[in-house]
C-alpha cells in the first residue's frame, strides 16, 4: 500500500514539475506577443516611413523572442501565427510604397493576434490541467512505458 501511494505522489510531482516548467515561457510568449501587437498599432499610426520600419523591425524582434518562448512552451499554433505574422514584417520592409507596408502590417498584427489567441488557449490549457481549477480525473502521460494502471478503488497498479 506505501508504494502505492508513493506512486500516485511521485506521479503528481512531476505533473507540477511539468507544468511550471512549461508555463514560464508561455507568459514570456504572451508578453512578447503583446509587445508585438503594441508596436504595430504604433507603426500602423505613423506618418513616416522610417518610423513604420522601426516599430514593425521592434514588433519583429518581439515577435522572434515569442516564437522562442512558445516552442519552449510547447504551443505549436502560435509559434506557427507568429512565424507567419514575422514573415509578414518581411515584406514591410521590401515593400515598394507606404501603402503597401501599411497592407503588411496590417497583415502581419493579425497573425499576431492569432498567435496571441493561440497562446491564450494554451495558458488556459495549462491552468485547467496542471493547476487544478478544474482537474476531474488525472492525466496519464501519453508515453507507454509510463503509464500507470489504476484499478477500481483509484490505486496504482
Amino acid at each position: 500500500m506505501s508504494l502505492r501511494f508513493i506512486t500516485i505522489v511521485l506521479l503528481f510531482t512531476s505533473i507540477n514539475t511539468f507544468s511550471f516548467q512549461n508555463k514560464k515561457p508561455c507568459n514570456k510568449a504572451y508578453q512578447h506577443l503583446d509587445d508585438a501587437i503594441l508596436s504595430f498599432e504604433k507603426a500602423y499610426r505613423t506618418d513616416h516611413s522610417k518610423d513604420l520600419r522601426n516599430f514593425t523591425n521592434k514588433a519583429k524582434n518581439s515577435l522572434l523572442k515569442a516564437m522562442n518562448a512558445a516552442k519552449e512552451c510547447g504551443c505549436t499554433d502560435a509559434l506557427s501565427a507568429a512565424l507567419d505574422g514575422a514573415i509578414e514584417t518581411k515584406k514591410v520592409m521590401k515593400a515598394n510604397n507606404f501603402e503597401d507596408a501599411l497592407y503588411y502590417v496590417s497583415m502581419s498584427r493579425n497573425y499576431t493576434e492569432e498567435a496571441l489567441e493561440y497562446m491564450s488557449d494554451c495558458l488556459l490549457e495549462y491552468e485547467v490541467l496542471f493547476e487544478g481549477k478544474v482537474l476531474d480525473s488525472l492525466p496519464l502521460p501519453k508515453e507507454p512505458h509510463s503509464i500507470i494502471a489504476i484499478d477500481s478503488l483509484g490505486w496504482a497498479k
